[in-house]
């Protein structure tokens, strides 16, 4: 979505055209990574192999591309946690499809961008 409803751009579109935003330092990250983590080949786990896993620059986003990217993490989640879909996932799996480690992989992430999205 780059205009609103009178044709006038939106300002996520003027901001991502024209901001001059501070680049990522990738260095500082690395070291803020292995500086919080337990496991000290972390960084490099998550960004050898990533190099676009961290964006160089800031990305705007309208409200409305942020509410329909939710939507679709609250349409996974809301067919991950169906007992007839894990069911039928759990008939594929190995035998060791049984055994848990925790809360959902998905939930992870989800909880702290939909906090910051000022949804709960």
């Amino acid at each position: 979505m780059t205009h609103d409803d009178r044709g006038v751009e939106n300002r996520d579109a003027v901001l991502n055209r024209e901001c001059f935003c501070i680049t990522l330092d990738r260095a500082s990250l690395v070291a803020a990574i292995q500086a919080e983590a337990l496991d000290a080949d972390l960084a490099a786990a998550l960004l050898d192999g990533r190099p676009h896993l961290f964006a160089e620059m800031p990305v705007f986003l309208a409200r409305a591309d942020l509410d329909a990217m939710l939507a679709v993490v609250d349409a996974i989640e809301a067919a991950a946690s169906d007992p007839t879909y894990q069911a039928a996932v759990m008939a594929w799996g190995p035998k060791s499809r049984g055994m848990t480690s925790g809360p959902a992989a998905s939930s992870r992430g989800t909880t702290s961008i939909s906090a910051r999205a000022g949804r709960s």
